[in-house]
């Protein structure tokens, strides 16, 4: 059963570039922390910093020593098909989705070709420890139909992907049925993540 939680309540009028703040601070370069976070629950994050036209992402999952995976489906709030970057072990790569088994994830260089900077690593985290999964995504590639970004990890292989994972869970956009431009243009897709006048929920699924 998929468990919803209002995380973002939308703003009647407001426009204002506020996003959340649920994690633990997390600087994505030394001294300067990514700009909002998200969480589904206590021990997993969700990072992100909209600087010009990329997205710097981060997921950091506590007390964790497995894989850990990010994934942008083709359809909002589903877990398939989709496009996902994982780390596993000191190993990071692309791959596509085709189903919620092992089997239905395979590499693929082919896929997500706008990420760069991928990189995978244990750090200390508000004094406690996470495995970080991180990347930077071209805004503009991201299809606007996507509106939600998924996770899953498993909390002790690094056996990826035959190891099937231990949570899984994601985040997604409710947006007005008229995405509003104004000064300075419209609205990358990506910006639900940065905007109050925006519901957004997390999901879990184990």
């Amino acid at each position: 059963m998929i468990h919803r939680m209002l995380l973002l309540v939308a703003c009647a009028g407001a426009v204002s570039a506020i996003c959340p703040t649920e994690g633990p601070s997390f600087d994505r370069v030394a001294g300067t922390p990514y700009a909002c976070s998200s969480s589904t629950t206590s021990d997993v994050h969700l990072y992100w910093t909209v600087e010009g036209g990329s997205v710097h992402m981060a997921l950091a999952v506590q007390d964790v020593s497995g894989w850990v995976s990010l994934s942008f489906p083709t359809t909002r709030g589903t877990m398939v098909p989709a496009e996902a970057v994982s780390g596993y072990g000191t190993m990071v790569g692309r791959q596509r989705v085709t189903a919620r088994n092992p089997s239905g994830v395979a590499a693929d260089n082919t896929v997500l070709t706008d990420v760069s900077n991928m990189e995978i690593s244990t750090l200390t985290i508000g004094g406690s420890s996470y495995r970080v999964l991180r990347f930077t995504r071209t805004v503009a590639s991201i299809p606007s139909a996507t509106l939600s970004v998924n996770y899953a990890y498993h909390s002790t292989s690094n056996t990826f992907p035959a190891d099937r994972h231990t949570t899984r869970g994601g985040w997604k956009a409710d947006l007005p049925l008229d995405i509003p431009c104004w000064v300075g243009g419209c609205w990358f897709p990506f910006d639900w993540l940065q905007h109050d006048w925006i519901k957004v929920h997390s999901f879990l699924e184990p």
